[in-house]
């Protein structure tokens, strides 16, 4: 399905951008299909633990905004396939809505997202596929230098996925000037360390508090 999908969109992208047009009508068309895709796909890795979660039957540390969402759709009547579909939504949409600000070609940048990335976010990592929905979405603020605005889309986002406190960095990283010697020397650091399988970010277990312990324990 996934392929056929690829295929489709592939070629509409090339077809419009072999006439430089984008068509919105075609563009969010597809989107809507995507979406649908996703919310009503085969169970998949991470689909039975959002299923337990929406019926209360929680075993593991969650953010907020996973146990608000699904509790409300509990109580309101909606069923877990509609908690699905918001979770597509929210992806898919912001993805399609942020590229759509800040690609030249919005249509094949899509379809290369589609090549590999919604599978892995939209199929199986449901989490982190809003939390990088937001964050494209994000960016025309972070472009325009609106760093509040930024700000607050990226601590909603932490609210669907504690990582996603590391987007935080990019305002200083963005203030910070590189040269060649610095990303020769970042490439060379960031190689020693995966040669010698020694993560910093393994430290944050040594943070005593709890929470903090259960959510990267679980994230390992």
């Amino acid at each position: 399905m996934v392929f056929l999908l690829f295929t489709l969109y592939s070629s509409v992208a090339l077809l419009n951008l072999s006439t430089n047009r984008v068509s919105k009508k075609t563009y969010y068309s597809i989107i809507f299909i995507l979406i649908l895709t996703a919310s009503f796909r085969t169970p998949g890795l991470d689909y039975i633990t959002y299923y337990n979660i929406y019926y209360g039957e929680i075993e593991k540390i969650v953010e907020p905004a996973i146990i608000l969402l699904s509790q409300i759709y509990n109580q309101v009547g909606f069923n877990h396939f509609s908690l699905f579909f918001t979770f597509a939504f929210l992806s898919i949409f912001l993805k399609a809505k942020g590229i759509e600000k800040v690609s030249p070609i919005p249509i094949l940048s899509v379809a290369v997202l589609l090549s590999k990335y919604f599978i892995y976010h939209d199929l199986i990592q449901i989490r982190a596929g809003v939390v990088v929905g937001i964050f494209i979405f994000s960016l025309q603020y972070l472009y325009s230098k609106q760093y509040i605005a930024y700000t607050a889309l990226i601590i909603l986002a932490c609210t669907f996925h504690i990582s996603a406190i590391v987007f935080l960095f990019i305002i200083v990283l963005e203030k910070i000037s590189f040269n060649p010697f610095t990303y020769f020397l970042i490439v060379l650091i960031s190689l020693t360390v995966a040669l010698l399988q020694f993560y910093p970010t393994d430290l944050i277990i040594y943070i005593p508090i709890e929470r903090v312990q259960i959510l990267y324990e679980g994230y390992r």
